[in-house]
C-alpha cells in the first residue's frame, strides 16, 4: 500500500506541481514606498489588490517572501477589532486583557479605562460578558480600546464604519485628534471621502503594484475615473462615488468641472496630439516609444492642474509603470509649497520621468521647483512639459483680443455667455508663463519644442457657455474651423502660440 501510494505520488507529481504553480497567488510585487513620521496615508484599491496584505506586513502578522520592511516606532493595529476578546469575560475585563495583548502594561490600561468605557457608549453592558454582545457592540469596544492607547504608528483597516452615525462621527473626531498628536497613521478604506478628508497622501494599489501616489483627492478621482464612475464632491469637498454613496440620489459636481474648456475636448486634444507627433495616425504614446522610450520606465513624477488621464495613458501604454502625482489648484500655487510636496515624495536620482501639465506656468518662479525636480531625476531622465507659454494680457497685442472677440461674436447665441470676451484674464497664470521654456532650458537638455497654438481656442472655449458640448460630434465642424483658422493666423504672425510641449532630458554631470 505504501509503495503503491509512493508510485502514485511520483507518477502524478508533474501534474501536482503544475497545479500548485497555477494556484500560487502573488499578493504584492515590485512595491516600494515610504511613509514619513507624523504622516497620514490612505491606501485605496479594489478588493484583492493587496491593501490589507500591506498592513499585515507592516504589523508583522505576515512575512514577505522577498524585500525589506523598515519600521521605526511601535506599531498598533486596528486590523480586526476585538481580536483576543474572551467571550466569558465582561467588557471591562476584556479592555484590560486586550490592552495587554496590544503590548501595554496593566497600569497603562487602567489609567485610560474610564475614557475607554465612556467612549464605547456601552453603558451597563460594559459589565456583561462579551458573548452577549452584538457584532456592532463587539466592534465598538475593540475600537475604543485601540484608539485610547499610546501610538507611534497606527494601522487602520476598514474599521471606521463602526456603530451608528453618531459613533462613526466620534470615531472620525478621535482619528483627527490622534493625527494632530503626531502619530503616523496608515488607513485602508473603500470610503474615498474619508481618505480625502483625513489623509495627507493616498497610495493606489492595483493588482499588487503601486498605480499612483499623490494628493488624496487627485488619486481618488483618477481611481474612480478609471473604474468608469462619475466623481463629484461631498459637502466638504471630498470625492464621492455612486458606488459608496448609493443613498444619495444625485452628487453635486465640482462647478469648475462643468465649465467647458479645450482641455475637455477630445477633438482639440487629438489636434494637439497631431501637432506633437507630426502624424495624425500616430498617437502620443507610440511617438514616445519610437523616439524616446525604448523600454518601459519604472517610476515617474507628475505635477499637474489638468489632464489626469495623461498619466493613466502613460501607465496603460507601458511608457511608465507608475507615478507619484501632485495636483495643484487652478488658481495657482507657490513653488515653495510644491517643492515641499516633492520633498515628501522623492529622493535624489529616484524618478525616471517628470511630467508637468499646465503647472509650471502657474508658479511665479519655477526655478526652485525645477532644481528639486532635476535632483529627483535619474541620469538622462525624461521630461515632458505641456505648458502655457503665452504672454500675459498686459503684454499682448490689441489685435489678438480683437480677433478673439470678433470670432466670439460670430458664434450662435446659445454658445455665448456675454456679448464679448472683454479681456484675457491674468489670474489663471503666474509670472512664470513667459519663462517656462528658458527655465527648462537652464536645467535640462531640450530635445524638442512642439508649439500647439491656443491663443484663439484657449480664451474662446473658456468663455463658451455650458450649452456648448465639447465632445458632441455636431460641434466638431465649428471646432475644426477655429483650429484651422488659428493655425493660419499663427503662420502669418497675427497670433502667437500660447501652449507648447517641451520634451527634454536631464543634463548629465549636473
Amino acid at each position: 500500500m505504501t509503495t503503491g501510494g509512493f508510485k502514485s505520488f511520483i507518477l502524478h507529481m508533474p501534474k501536482t506541481l503544475y497545479s500548485l504553480k497555477k494556484t500560487r497567488f502573488v499578493a504584492l510585487r515590485d512595491l516600494t514606498f515610504e511613509i514619513f513620521h507624523g504622516e497620514t496615508v490612505g491606501i485605496i484599491g479594489e478588493n484583492g489588490s493587496g491593501k490589507s496584505t500591506i498592513l499585515g506586513l507592516i504589523a508583522g502578522v505576515l512575512k514577505p517572501d522577498r524585500g525589506l520592511i523598515w519600521i521605526e516606532g511601535k506599531v498598533s493595529s486596528l486590523l480586526e477589532l476585538g481580536a483576543g476578546f474572551h467571550p466569558d469575560l465582561s467588557g471591562e475585563e476584556n479592555i484590560i486583557l486586550n490592552g495587554i495583548l496590544l503590548g501595554f502594561t496593566r497600569k497603562e490600561v487602567m489609567k485610560r479605562i474610564d475614557r475607554i468605557r465612556e467612549f464605547s457608549g456601552l453603558g451597563e453592558f460594559i459589565y456583561q460578558p462579551v458573548r452577549t454582545y452584538s457584532s456592532g457592540m463587539h466592534a465598538r469596544l475593540g475600537f475604543s480600546v485601540a484608539v485610547h492607547l499610546d501610538h507611534q504608528i497606527l494601522l487602520v483597516d476598514e474599521v471606521m464604519a463602526v456603530g451608528d452615525a453618531d459613533f462613526q462621527q466620534k470615531c472620525l473626531d478621535k482619528m483627527e485628534e490622534i493625527k494632530r498628536s503626531g502619530v503616523t497613521i496608515v488607513i485602508v478604506s473603500h470610503d474615498l471621502s474619508l481618505i480625502a478628508k483625513i489623509c495627507d497622501r493616498a497610495i493606489w494599489i492595483d493588482e499588487g503594484k503601486t498605480k499612483a501616489v499623490g494628493e488624496p483627492e487627485g488619486v481618488a478621482r483618477d481611481y474612480m475615473a478609471l473604474k468608469g464612475h462619475a466623481v463629484g464632491l461631498s459637502d466638504q469637498g471630498s470625492p464621492v462615488s455612486p458606488e459608496i454613496k448609493e443613498d444619495k440620489a444625485r452628487v453635486e459636481l465640482d462647478k469648475q468641472a462643468n465649465v467647458p474648456s479645450w482641455w475637455d475636448s477630445p477633438l482639440i486634444l487629438r489636434h494637439i496630439e497631431g501637432l506633437v507627433t507630426g502624424d495624425n495616425d500616430i498617437n502620443f504614446p507610440r511617438f514616445l516609444r519610437r523616439e524616446y522610450v525604448k523600454e518601459p520606465l519604472d517610476r515617474g513624477l507628475c505635477i499637474r492642474s489638468r489632464l489626469p488621464a495623461m498619466v493613466n495613458m502613460f501607465v496603460r501604454d507601458d511608457i511608465c509603470r507608475g507615478f507619484d502625482e501632485i495636483e495643484i489648484p487652478l488658481d495657482a500655487d507657490t513653488a515653495e509649497n510644491v517643492v515641499k510636496k516633492i520633498s515628501i515624495l522623492s529622493h535624489t536620482n529616484y524618478y525616471d520621468m517628470f511630467v508637468s501639465i499646465d503647472a509650471l506656468s502657474r508658479i511665479g518662479n519655477p526655478r526652485e521647483l525645477l532644481t528639486k525636480v532635476r535632483n529627483s531625476l535619474k541620469e538622462e531622465g525624461l521630461v515632458i512639459a505641456l505648458e502655457h507659454i503665452g504672454a500675459r494680457r498686459s503684454e499682448r497685442k490689441d489685435t489678438q483680443e480683437e480677433i478673439v472677440n470678433m470670432f466670439y461674436r460670430f458664434l450662435p447665441d446659445r454658445y455665448r455667455t456675454c456679448e464679448t470676451i472683454y479681456g484675457l484674464s491674468d489670474e489663471a497664470y503666474g509670472a512664470g508663463s513667459s519663462i517656462v521654456i528658458p527655465s527648462l532650458g537652464d536645467f535640462f537638455n531640450i530635445d524638442a519644442i512642439k508649439y500647439l497654438g491656443g491663443s484663439l481656442f484657449g480664451p474662446l472655449f473658456s468663455h463658451i457657455s455650458t450649452g456648448f458640448d465639447v465632445i458632441e460630434k455636431e460641434n466638431s465642424p465649428l471646432m475644426k474651423v477655429i483650429l484651422e483658422f488659428e493655425q493660419v493666423l499663427i503662420k502669418n504672425g497675427t497670433l502667437s502660440n500660447d501652449y507648447a510641449m517641451v520634451i527634454a532630458r536631464k543634463r548629465t554631470g549636473k
